[in-house]
């Protein structure tokens, strides 16, 4: 796993939703490459759509 800090700058979403973006991002750099940014998009993409659904 990468060490490091992130943050939610600037977003729309709840704090709940901010949370589990991270932890879902996180997951997905232990699964990918850091290269690989569309993997790593379409990964978090389709946790968010099993979660809350298709936006």
């Amino acid at each position: 796993m990468l060490e490091g800090k992130a943050m939610v700058e600037d977003s729309d979403m709840p704090v709940k939703m901010q949370v589990q973006a991270m932890a879902f991002a996180s997951q997905t750099l232990d699964l990918f490459d850091v290269i690989d940014c569309k993997y790593i998009a379409g990964h978090i993409k389709k946790e968010f759509d099993e979660s809350y659904g298709s936006g």
